[in-house]
């Protein structure tokens, strides 16, 4: 839990946090590659990502090993995922596809310990590092604390409950996926920039009324330029295959141009 209350720390500074998926790169190397470029967090996706419990398990003993933040992306709010995520030693917990409070209460009662939630208490697991606590008591109380339960607010239902998402005790962070709020914008006929722009300001004002961490999918500067005046701290980019394309594009294109200089040079 001290990489989640570090990340609490940091937002709580004023500081802007930028994470990645890891969907496909499950090797442990990738997360010190991560933390040397000067990410805050990474998201362990088990939406779209193939990855197995055993691989979780790895990514975010590394995470633990290097000192960046290990959240998991759940697909949705049943209490499997999310027990094996946290008991496997997950700093945080972002829940997808959320279309209703019944939702997001499903999501508190699996990721919080009583009187909170009614998460399963077993601590000989990772997420003890297999020490017993001396005061068990305690450490659920810490972990409700400091352990970070995310919303993402990535559906039409979800955008319009913000306010209420924000105030429910349990929920820490509103995390905006703007690809499949845009999708759903766009089906309904509404213009879908604008409307994912509003939805984002929108959740950065209930988590601002609630002391809670607004977060968003960024793809560009001026995503972070509209939104980190407006407080948001968490900010995702791309994944990790979209990562390593992107740079291998860029030194594929540097390369074929100093190519094509060095031939038009010797005529």
């Amino acid at each position: 839990m001290k990489l989640a209350a570090e990340v609490r720390q940091r937002v709580a500074k004023g500081e802007a946090l930028f994470g990645t998926f890891v969907l496909e790169l499950t090797t442990p190397a990738v997360v010190p590659i991560l933390k040397n470029c000067g990410f805050g967090f990474f998201l362990i996706d088990l939406e779209h990502g193939l990855i197995s419990d055993t691989e979780m398990r790895t990514l975010i003993a590394a995470g633990k090993h290097y000192g960046l933040c290990p959240i998991v992306r759940v697909p949705d709010a049943s209490r499997g995922p999310i027990t094996r995520a946290l008991d496997a030693g997950a700093e945080g917990v972002i829940v997808a596809m959320v279309e209703s409070m019944d939702d997001v209460r499903q999501a508190v009662q699996s990721a919080k310990y009583p009187p909170l939630g009614r998460r399963g208490v077993h601590l000989l697991r990772p997420h003890t590092d297999f020490v017993p606590p001396a005061d068990s008591a305690a450490y659920l109380t810490q972990a409700n604390r400091e352990i970070i339960l995310g919303i993402q607010i990535e559906t039409i239902a979800a955008a319009g409950l913000v306010d209420e998402i924000a105030a429910l005790p349990g929920v820490d962070l509103l995390y905006v996926g703007p690809s499949d709020l845009a999708v759903a914008f766009s089906v309904t006929g509404m213009p879908a920039k604008e409307h994912v722009l509003a939805a984002a300001l929108q959740t950065a004002r209930a988590c601002r009324a609630h002391g809670k961490i607004a977060g968003i999918h960024a793809a560009d500067a001026e995503t972070l330029a509209r939104l980190i005046p407006e407080q948001v701290a968490l900010f995702g980019h791309a994944a990790d295959l979209r990562l390593l394309r992107e740079g291998a594009q860029a030194f594929m294109t540097a390369a074929q141009q100093e190519v094509r200089r060095a031939r038009e040079a010797a005529g």
